[in-house]
């Protein structure tokens, strides 16, 4: 029994155990309040997000997946009569034509045919509007709107090393004559200082030469293990770069 006296030997001595006893349990029952404390202050798991982009709980990667894909299907309304124009999931637009009869560019030259600026001065507009979608870009966080050229592997049946970088410099300045003609549009011309200035900061060019080639159905032939389409693979592309996604 605690504070039982014996003696006036054992009088300090029981004393002193039951202090230690008492500090003891005291410690124990600190220990046991701080650990339920700390499990009660742990981040919880968020639940699952439903299938919708304006989830407030979604990671920003799935928040921007989601508006990509509302903005392709803006995309694709927009273009559904262009049959030069296919939007891909992911919301780029590719130029590609499927016949001999009209090109984008003459062989070996990197300006835009008078073709492909007709196609251009129709396109842009509707773009830039989508794009600019203030309802659209709330989560989307956009890096780049990355042009890109691309060009068949017409006469590169060696693939020397000539040949390959002369397709990388010539998809390049098609990309970049695209970029230029567009900033020189009416379209663009009439938009603010500050909508110039977005558009200034994110649209870049840039050429992929013979390196991601198409097959007819205009998927990536290196994936799909299918033959290579030259109508498919010559083209330029407008992709959106975000910052989660960085593709």
């Amino acid at each position: 029994m605690l504070f039982r006296k014996k003696s006036n030997e054992d009088d300090e001595h029981s004393f002193w155990i039951s202090y230690a006893d008492m500090l003891i349990g005291l410690l124990i029952s600190f220990m046991v309040i701080s650990l339920i404390l700390y499990k009660s202050g742990e981040p919880k798991e968020n639940p699952p997000c439903p299938p919708c982009p304006e989830c407030p709980v979604c990671p920003v990667d799935s928040v921007e997946t989601g508006r990509l894909a509302v903005m392709a299907e803006q995309f694709r309304d927009a273009f559904k009569d262009d049959p030069t124009i296919v939007v891909t999931e992911n919301g780029t637009v590719r130029f590609r034509v499927n016949d001999n009869k009209e090109q984008l560019f003459k062989i070996n030259d990197n300006q835009p045919t008078p073709f492909l600026q007709a196609k251009l001065k129709q396109f842009f507009p509707k773009y830039m509007d989508i794009i600019l979608n203030e309802g659209l870009q709330n989560g989307l966080n956009i890096k780049e709107i990355r042009i890109e050229g691309h060009t068949d592997s017409t006469g590169m049946a060696e693939r020397t090393r000539t040949q390959i970088l002369y397709n990388y410099r010539l998809s390049s300045e098609r990309a970049a004559e695209v970029q230029k003609f567009l900033f020189y549009t009416n379209a663009f011309e009439s938009k603010d200082f500050d909508t110039k200035k977005y558009l200034f900061e994110r649209m870049i060019s840039c050429g992929y030469g013979t390196s991601q080639p198409l097959d007819k159905d205009g998927e990536f032939a290196r994936q799909t293990g299918n033959p290579i389409d030259i109508n498919q693979s010559r083209r330029i592309e407008f992709r959106i770069i975000t910052e989660a996604s960085g593709n």
